[in-house]
């Protein structure tokens, strides 16, 4: 009804103005919402002559959505180097991930590269970004300027033999010409290398074994003990240039169980028991909990060692523990880790050989360092560049400096 005819149905029967107003307002309404109904039809109507408006539409609603899973996937790979690298083996969690190949958290890459190419190719930039913030910043590359040592130097290697043959890193040993060859897994085997070796003199404490040029003083395990109860260190007193130093061979214990749990269903059912106490699930995570506390506490009792000691010393090892996260800023904060110092590429030393083709059938993690303590300095280290075996050898030089 137009507002007109309103009006002349309004006088003769004496409806009063106010009412009427609102009758006119109910009519507009209703014609306004007809328009609205008609334009939209025919824009229906357009649009499906017209598909290319349709298929406009959808792109930019998949370039939103693929721009916002871009943005996602690079703050979470974020979270995955941040969180592990602070936290570290202070919490299982943070802990696993500082042991799994990054290599793994690029997989998605596959799937984004193609889609962000053809509705957001602007955004590629964020794929090269992660690749090199995993390249240089998880795995960090190293490279050092190296220059002559101006005072006597003594030259140690490292290696967790375990079952490997002995002749295995011969080459590598040929290569770096050692002075002292500190081992670990090797229980009564200095006989055996010195045999083949020798210019050098041998002696082993428990698992631990030394080869030595020059004449060895003394040599004991420390008073630490894992939570199997099996010894962590032991020193060796060398004697040299007029002097003496000690070199601390270590052997921290491996995380293997505690990451073995963690594998198929293990993972799932150790983050249902976050926040509860006495379910099956939360044993299961106090479990890996209270492994990962008793390898933060042998850790610092041996922190605490090198802390205290005040004769020139070295230490070299197997110390199971990533160049990333707690534990390892607990020893280089007081120590001087020789690859990160005067190394050169990435120094990789475990897996020496695995199946995995992520890592390209070689190792991704720095297990096992050499450390320069009271009155050393680094001035190169090497790390065995290829053998198949459990830990690749590494090797430094250290020059005299004062205390």
């Amino acid at each position: 009804m137009s507002s007109k005819l309103s009006r002349r149905f309004c006088s003769p029967f004496g409806i009063f103005p106010e009412q009427c107003r609102r009758s006119e307002a109910m009519s507009d309404q209703q014609t306004n919402a007809m328009d609205r109904m008609l334009d939209r039809l025919t824009r229906l109507i357009q649009d499906r002559r017209n598909p290319a408006g349709w298929w406009q539409k959808i792109r930019r609603w998949l370039r939103g959505m693929m721009i916002g899973i871009n943005a996602a996937y690079g703050l979470g790979l974020l979270a995955l180097l941040i969180v592990p690298e602070w936290v570290g083996e202070r919490h299982w969690l943070a802990a696993f991930f500082l042991y799994t190949p990054a290599q793994a958290w690029l997989l998605p890459l596959l799937v984004l590269a193609p889609f962000t190419l053809w509705l957001c190719r602007r955004w590629l930039w964020l794929h090269l970004a992660c690749l090199l913030l995993v390249a240089f910043g998880f795995y960090r590359f190293h490279w050092s300027w190296r220059r002559a040592p101006k005072g006597p130097v003594v030259t140690v290697m490292t290696n967790n033999i375990g079952q490997n043959n002995r002749q295995s890193f011969t080459g590598f040993l040929n290569q770096e010409t050692p002075d002292l060859i500190a081992l670990q897994d090797a229980t009564r085997r200095a006989g055996q290398y010195v045999k083949s070796y020798t210019n050098y003199q041998g002696r082993d404490v428990g698992e631990f074994a030394l080869l030595s040029r020059f004449p060895i003083r003394g040599a004991g395990l420390l008073p630490l003990r894992d939570a199997r109860g099996y010894p962590v260190a032991a020193w060796f007193e060398i004697e040299f240039n007029g002097g003496a130093f000690i070199l601390y061979n270590v052997h921290l214990p491996s995380p293997r169980s505690e990451l073995y749990r963690l594998k198929g269903l293990g993972m799932p059912v150790a983050i249902a028991g976050m926040g509860q106490e006495d379910t099956r699930p939360a044993k299961y995570r106090q479990r890996l909990e209270e492994a990962w506390a008793a390898r933060i506490k042998v850790a610092r009792e041996l922190a605490e060692v090198f802390a205290r000691e005040q004769r020139p010393f070295l230490v070299a090892g197997d110390f199971n523990m990533p160049n990333r996260g707690y534990l390892h800023r607990l020893f280089s904060g007081r120590l001087q880790d020789a690859f990160a110092a005067k190394g050169r590429g990435y120094g990789f030393t475990f897996p020496g050989y695995t199946s995995n083709p992520l890592t390209l059938f070689g190792p991704w993690l720095r297990l096992d360092y050499l450390f320069a303590g009271r009155g050393f300095q680094t001035v190169y280290c090497q790390t065995e560049p290829d053998r198949k075996s459990q830990h690749r050898a590494v090797a430094a030089r250290f020059e005299v400096v004062e205390p």
